[in-house]
């Protein structure tokens, strides 16, 4: 939907792919035009137009935004949810794409379909979760 070189919403421009493998979003490295930070930034967008995913993911950033300064938890740089398509910026981490240690993951944990209880790490609020418990 964007294309290298374009400018998102007057503040990033487009810088190229960082993962395409995403059901609902796309992620893209961005530079920031105005006073850009010393770390690399990534933007995530909606890109299927269906109204109800556009519903979930505008809910996701929401979510992930009440966990401002939570450490076990990605944090939002930037968001406009009301740009067609939305879209949340956040620091780029070099090891932060679990789909490429997933195998590994894989056999070392696994997932429990019980939601984390409330105010518990990370599921301050309420919010649901999957709880991940390491495989001995």
């Amino acid at each position: 939907m964007f294309d290298i070189g374009e400018i998102v919403d007057g503040k990033y421009r487009v810088d190229g792919v960082c993962c395409d493998t995403g059901g609902m979003g796309q992620i893209l490295f961005v530079t920031q035009l105005i006073d850009p930070p010393e770390h690399p930034l990534v933007l995530k967008y909606c890109r299927n137009q269906d109204n109800e995913q556009l519903k979930r993911f505008r809910r996701e950033v929401r979510l992930l935004s009440e966990f401002s300064g939570n450490s076990k938890v990605v944090q939002i740089w930037d968001k406009n949810l009301d740009a067609e398509p939305p879209y949340f910026v956040m620091r780029f981490y070099a090891d932060g794409d679990l789909m490429k240690i997933a195998v590994q993951l894989t056999a070392r944990f696994k997932m429990r379909p019980e939601p984390i209880a409330a105010g518990s790490g990370t599921n301050a609020g309420g919010a649901c979760s999957h709880d991940v418990e390491a495989v001995s």
